[in-house]
């Protein structure tokens, strides 16, 4: 366990919204407990008959191995800290990026940070493995 804290007391989301993709939002919460929601909604023009619907709410348990992952994660992103310089904030540099969201409660600090476009992304490998949380649960 990190730092001797309570893996019970963590908290930790990511969100992507208005992005470049089939998604309006996907979102994936996930609390120290293993409890994990995962919310998305799919562009109307994303449907087709036979796929998935266009919206959904999908609960799971993850294992705490996942949970300490994703907060070694943050540690190393220096999530309560760092400085962010988003690109897209004053001037359009990318269009098709959306707005990525991070949170945690951790320890007794909390922080949520929203972004459009950063160079050299210090949470790319935190994304990553959120997505292949999303890509397991997501309906096939």
């Amino acid at each position: 366990m990190l730092g001797g804290e309570n893996l019970a007391e963590i908290k930790m989301s990511y969100r992507l919204e208005e992005a470049y993709s089939p998604y309006k939002y996907i979102q994936v919460e996930v609390s120290g407990k293993g409890e994990a929601v995962l919310e998305y909604e799919l562009y109307a023009d994303e449907i087709s008959a036979g796929n998935q619907p266009r919206s959904g709410v999908i609960k799971f348990q993850v294992q705490p191995e996942l949970i300490q992952k994703l907060l070694r994660l943050y540690l190393k992103a220096d999530f309560f800290n760092v400085e962010v310089n988003d690109s897209n904030r004053d001037e359009i540099v990318v269009t098709d990026v959306g707005t990525t969201t991070l949170s945690l409660n951790y320890a007794g600090k909390k922080r949520s940070l929203s972004y459009g476009y950063i160079e050299d992304d210090p949470f790319q490998e935190l994304i990553k493995l959120y997505w292949d949380i999303i890509t397991d649960y997501l309906p096939k």
